[in-house]
């Protein structure tokens, strides 16, 4: 048994994520106090009461990572830690803390100011993005034919996101049956991530990261940007992960071609678990985000943990 952990992504998030976790976990609370007070806002309120505050970009990331991480070191308490790590978009920066690129306080103030400078992005190029139920080349061929849109996201076989402007959105929800492509949902997403439209962000946190230090992983560590296993300098790709497409299903695939056969999802929402069984239906895949997923998850792998 090789396990991986997967970090959910932004979008996840739902108001009252990682409450029963809180009240039952005080490592789990001192996380997330911790992390509510480096931010200097009211992120639990945000977690726990307020959909609206939680879905803004500024939130909703600091808010994944640190119930993310929280969960990774639970588990390690209880005796389950991962042989290797990735994620999605954001989830990445909960495996870069999984696998030691950088310690928890490190981790929480570099994905503010990511944040933030997204944020300021969206502010300038306002953009959506657009789900379909389609392989990458007809995602690719509705993307040449629209002009300002991108793929985004490949997540799965048949699942590839597209981003772009808000036009160019509805000019693709017009055309998409011209390529084979019967559906095509709107995401609600603050903007087109991972596309050029992030390119004023991308280039404000490469700035940001000459002053932080990051260090070699520990264990084999995936990344979105590139569908493999990473090597050398991660800065770059970090500014690059902005504004290039999530190869989400080429990395899982390079995951299981070195032997990780299963798979552990934690953070809100489940739908990693969905997609990587899409990818590949003989793996074995879970998903923590609770008290029940967590207890179920130990039982499914015999751990007894304390």
């Amino acid at each position: 048994m090789k396990i991986a952990f997967v970090y959910s992504g932004q979008g996840a998030q739902y108001a009252g994520m990682g409450k029963d976790l809180y009240d039952a976990y005080d490592l789990v609370k001192d996380r997330l106090d911790e992390a509510q007070t480096i931010m200097g806002q009211p992120l639990l309120r945000a977690m726990f009461e307020d959909q609206t505050m939680l879905d803004r970009t500024t939130y909703a990331q600091p808010a994944i990572f640190a119930l993310s991480t929280a969960l990774r070191d639970l588990l390690a308490s209880r005796g389950l830690q991962s042989d290797g790590a990735a994620g999605l978009s954001l989830g990445e920066y909960a495996a870069f803390y999984d696998t030691g690129v950088y310690d928890i306080d490190t981790g929480l103030r570099t994905l503010i100011h990511r944040a933030f400078f997204m944020e300021e992005a969206l502010k300038a190029h306002e953009g959506g993005m657009i789900a379909l139920r389609a392989e990458v080349a007809q995602a690719q061929a509705l993307a040449k034919r629209v002009p300002g849109l991108h793929v985004a996201n490949v997540n799965s076989p048949q699942q590839t996101v597209l981003g772009g402007s808000r036009e160019a959105i509805d000019e693709a929800i017009k055309h998409a049956h011209h390529y084979g492509i019967n559906r095509a949902v709107p995401l609600a997403t603050a903007g087109a991530f991972h596309t050029p439209l992030m390119a004023s962000a991308g280039k404000a946190f490469q700035g940001y990261l000459r002053g932080v230090t990051l260090y070699p992983p520990t264990k084999p560590l995936y990344l979105n940007t590139t569908g493999k296993r990473h090597e050398g300098q991660l800065d770059a790709l970090m500014v690059r992960q902005l504004s290039e497409p999530v190869l989400f299903a080429p990395m899982i695939e390079a995951m299981i071609a070195d032997g990780f056969d299963v798979f552990v999802e934690l953070g809100p929402g489940g739908a990693l678990k969905k997609l990587i069984k899409k990818i590949n239906r003989d793996v074995r895949a879970y998903h923590v985000e609770s008290c029940d997923t967590l207890e179920a998850l130990m039982k499914e792998l015999n751990i007894d943990g304390i």
